[in-house]
């Protein structure tokens, strides 16, 4: 159990950080130009989730950050759920 649980972080945290390092090159440009933002805007953790500032086509660098962001929370929930009834 353990071992799966450990698999499932390995795994979120590679895909959460494979999202945010895609995320800059991901911006809208026109969005970029209207608001005037930078790439480094794009690394603030409200921004990461909005649809709005990613182009159509790289909605997926969005959903890696969100299900590896997910994942984590869940993986280490259930490791806190687990220690608290000392299971591991």
């Amino acid at each position: 159990m353990l071992v799966l649980i450990l698999i499932l972080l390995a795994v979120s945290f590679v895909v959460f950080v494979t999202g945010v390092l895609l995320a800059p090159k991901s911006i809208n440009l026109s969005l970029k130009e209207k608001y005037d933002c930078r790439n480094f805007e794009i690394w603030q953790v409200p921004h990461l989730f909005q649809t709005k500032w990613y182009e159509p086509n790289r909605l997926y660098v969005r959903r890696l950050v969100c299900y590896g962001g997910l994942g984590l929370n869940f993986g280490f929930i259930l490791l806190f759920i687990l220690a608290k009834f000392g299971l591991v």
